[in-house]
């Protein structure tokens, strides 16, 4: 029922817009907040190693503000050279807006609270959006509910990525766009409006904010496409304000957008878009985020789904897709309707990525792999476009409860399925996990055994510990030879010592990897969680036979290392290739010349029989996750491989190359002379007979 402009007017204020936030709040306490009851440090939203990168981000921003440091550039993580976090989801206006309850309470129960307010701020937003479309209040409520608590806005409590839980704006948007299209608000308006929007999103997610422009300009596109004579006159007057709206924000933006460019662009994608898009039984079927996904036969079909279970929030529950048939059924010939849905589909379609994905299986290509060739939009990943998806079903939605729906049984009957078959996951620990922080960080005990802005290597490392969160609760005391960010800098990324630490496994003379890796990042001491650090201990105890333990936490003091200073990450990376390269020579010439079958060889396989020293795999691929290559390749050929850099594996590969039979790098391409583009971290693979290996290849240089 269609309500006054004045009653409209008010809708942000009046009883009803405050009472359909409070229902969103409610309802993100029953279902995500119970947890926290316990204490707000006590456990964080998200599971793996993000949450500890946002908890970190909350407190570095208002840090560099207060110190007068560069925010943009952060020397406390990878230390020395730092972070440029402009590529590193830096969250800085949910940062800043949140500093006093840091400050307060601390980054954990601020990152707490930021998590947990995302679904109502993002279900409000969509509600104000569907009342202005005059939809009935209830109508309006759940198509705030629809939004803000979609399987993508699950997905991302379950991930810890509240950044891209920051959605509110983009309803904020559409709003005001229509505000504009309707006259109610003139071009001056709403460019600075516009502006104020982009801004706000970009400050707490750029990749949300280039999705989100990229989308909006076909979105108007679209419109203009499909409308009328005198519609199209309308539509293309928003042109014009919404192009000043992101020349404004760009201005604004300045600052950022140059530490963005100024020290390059990331090579390829940061994460793989392929990897991470929206499979197409994923549209049917959720993931355990809603509750019936906990079933068994769809748990099982999910874990096929691709990426992780925090980006596969394609699903649509099926009352909703029945509410779309029906409101298609009868709208069909209507512009409005045509552009609704030819805009969730061309959604849907990016959804599902370069490739498509069927039940575990790669398939054909697919549009958005056109996509991946521009810059910015390369790193974004395609499963996070549900997100938009989910806007337009509830729009659709909401207007068809209002205008088409009866008010009888089948009306009711479809809400409460609609919320029933996309209830989040009710069980307690779903969406958080315990906070980790040893007492020595905790209790400021660190303050006792570390010096202030002291380079520390804090084991476990990157992401396989929480370090970027301890370092966060002590606001910022220490440097950290370390961190977790979505790049890893390439001067850490190179060194095999840092390779062994992530894959916690051992490498090759690693006391003179660990020393020279010291050396050349000014550390002074390592700070090794005492019940993790069992593999490490014998390596740490060669630096200091004395450590101090104290909180939880091993105290190494690093000796002199002087004499290391001169040796580069390429130079140590060279001497970790051969070494490693030569042991598995050697081990699969041992196996076969014992009887061992080829085709059973493996890196683990080897280790088994004592072949390769303990603890240098864990995984039984022949392709190992540390970086090691070993296995049959077809037609009787052995290949064995190390993952390296082009320019330290060029020694080895000229000394094997006359008894290999064929050369792979980057595998599984031929090597023929030089190879072209990218060839840092590549694996090589070199064939070998077995009737020569048997043989015994010479040892490498």
């Amino acid at each position: 029922m269609a309500e006054s402009n004045s009653s409209r007017a008010v809708v942000i204020t009046d009883r009803y817009g405050l009472g359909a936030a409070t229902i969103y709040l409610a309802f993100a306490l029953l279902c995500f907040g119970r947890d926290l009851f316990a204490g707000l440090p006590a456990v964080h939203f998200g599971r793996g190693p993000d949450p500890s990168q946002m908890i970190w981000l909350l407190a570095w921003w208002p840090h560099a503000l207060a110190y007068h440091e560069n925010p943009f550039i952060s020397p406390n993580v990878w230390a020395p050279a730092g972070l440029n976090l402009t590529w590193a989801v830096g969250m800085p206006l949910a940062s800043i807006v949140l500093a006093p309850v840091t400050a307060w309470l601390g980054p954990i129960a601020a990152y707490n609270l930021l998590c947990l307010i995302c679904p109502v701020l993002a279900g409000w937003s969509a509600y104000l959006l569907a009342r202005h479309l005059k939809a009935r209040w209830d109508s309006a409520v759940l198509a705030g509910y629809i939004f803000g608590f979609s399987p993508y806005m699950l997905g991302t409590l379950i991930g810890g990525h509240p950044s891209y839980s920051l959605t509110f704006p983009i309803p904020l948007l559409v709003l005001i766009g229509l505000k504009g299209y309707e006259g109610a608000i003139g071009p001056r308006t709403l460019a600075l409006t516009a502006a104020l929007l982009i801004v706000a999103e970009f400050l707490y997610c750029t990749e949300i904010t280039a999705t989100m422009v990229f989308f909006g300009a076909i979105t108007l596109l679209l419109a203009w496409y499909l409308a009328q004579a005198d519609q199209r006159l309308r539509i293309s007057e928003l042109i014009r304000p919404m192009l000043w709206a992101n020349v404004i924000a760009a201005a604004v933006l300045g600052p950022y957008l140059y530490y963005t460019l100024a020290f390059g662009i990331p090579h390829g994608p940061i994460n793989s878009p392929t990897a991470y898009s929206t499979g197409l039984l994923n549209f049917f079927l959720p993931t355990p985020t809603v509750q019936i996904g906990t079933f068994t036969p769809l748990r099982t079909i999910a874990a096929r789904f691709p990426g992780n279970i925090g980006e596969a929030g394609g699903y649509i529950a099926a009352p909703l897709l029945l509410i779309l048939a029906l409101y298609f059924r009868a709208h069909r010939r209507e512009p409005l309707c045509r552009f609704l849905f030819l805009l969730l589909a061309i959604i849907a379609v990016a959804e599902l990525g370069p490739r498509l994905h069927i039940a575990g299986f790669v398939t054909i290509g697919m549009p958005w792999k056109l996509a991946t060739h521009i810059p910015l939009l390369q790193n974004a990943l395609p499963a996070r476009f549900s997100m938009y998806a989910s806007l337009i079903v509830a729009i659709i939605v909401a207007s068809w409860l209002t205008f088409d729906a009866a008010r009888g049984w089948l009306r009711w009957t479809l809400i409460a399925l609609t919320i029933v078959l996309s209830l989040p996951n009710l069980a307690t620990g779903t969406f958080t996990a315990p906070s980790d922080t040893p007492p020595f960080f905790a209790s400021k005990m660190y303050r006792t055994y570390l010096a202030p802005s002291e380079t520390v290597l804090v084991l476990p490392f990157g992401v396989t510990g929480s370090s970027m969160q301890w370092l966060a609760q002590t606001n910022m005391y220490f440097r950290m030879a370390g961190g977790s960010s979505a790049i890893m800098p390439r001067d850490y990324e190179a060194w095999p010592i840092i390779n062994a630490f992530l894959s916690k496994t051992l490498i090759p003379n690693e006391v003179d990897q660990l020393k020279a890796f010291c050396a050349a990042h000014d550390v002074t001491a390592i700070a090794a969680e005492t019940s993790r650090s069992g593999l490490w201990r014998p390596l740490l105890m060669s630096l200091d036979l004395s450590p101090r333990i104290a909180g939880g936490m091993t105290i190494y003091r690093v000796p002199d290392v002087s004499a290391y200073r001169g040796l580069t990450a390429a130079e140590m990376e060279r001497r970790a290739d051969e070494a490693r390269f030569e042991t598995l020579v050697q081990g699969a010439h041992a196996y076969l010349a014992n009887g061992g079958n080829p085709a059973r060889l493996s890196p683990l396989e080897l280790q088994k029989r004592g072949l390769l020293p303990a603890n240098w795999v864990k995984d039984s691929d022949i392709r190992t996750k540390n970086g090691l290559f070993l296995g049959p390749l077809g037609g009787g050929a052995i290949g064995i491989g190390v993952v390296g850099s082009y320019e330290a594996l060029r020694p080895l590969i000229a000394h094997y190359r006359p008894l290999a039979t064929k050369v792979y790098f980057p595998y599984p391409r031929e090597l023929a002379g030089d190879p072209h583009g990218d060839t840092f971290m590549r694996l090589l693979v070199i064939a070998f007979s077995s009737d020569a290996l048997a043989r015994e290849p010479a040892a490498s240089p």
